[in-house]
């Protein structure tokens, strides 16, 4: 999963035992776990991770436990990268408002006519595809 600074990520996994099953997230700095912490408040089956940061970037897995079997269990690993926010990046959610059109218009293109993107770093303006 990649990400964006100051956006929020969630991980979510279904574990099936008998009840009570205890959960614990988990970062890591590589893909079987290496140097894992506990994640601070991350004791649900869904982690939400808000504001991300650069430092978020790592692998994820949740632990799960119960008290009738002696084993733990983990999920897989998932590598989260957050890269920081540049002057060429724009997130776009929907329903966004553009000169009375919404995202889905613009992204199908659906009313007459073009829509051009605004120059980035220097760059000419260049039509919208």
């Amino acid at each position: 999963m990649t990400n964006f600074v100051g956006l929020s990520q969630t991980f979510t996994a279904s574990i099936e035992g008998t009840l009570p099953i205890a959960y614990q997230w988990q970062v890591g700095t590589d893909s079987i776990g290496s140097g894992a912490v506990n994640v601070s408040g991350g004791t649900n089956a869904t982690l939400l991770l808000s504001n991300l940061q650069l430092g978020n970037s790592g692998y994820y897995s949740l632990r799960a436990t119960n008290s009738v079997s002696p084993f733990t269990i983990n999920t897989t690993w998932t590598q989260l990268t957050v890269l920081p926010l540049t002057n060429q990046f724009i997130h776009w959610q929907t329903p966004v408002t553009f000169n009375g059109l919404t995202a889905g218009r613009i992204l199908t293109n659906t009313t007459p006519g073009g829509f051009w993107r605004a120059p980035i770093l220097g760059t000419p303006p260049g039509q919208l595809t």
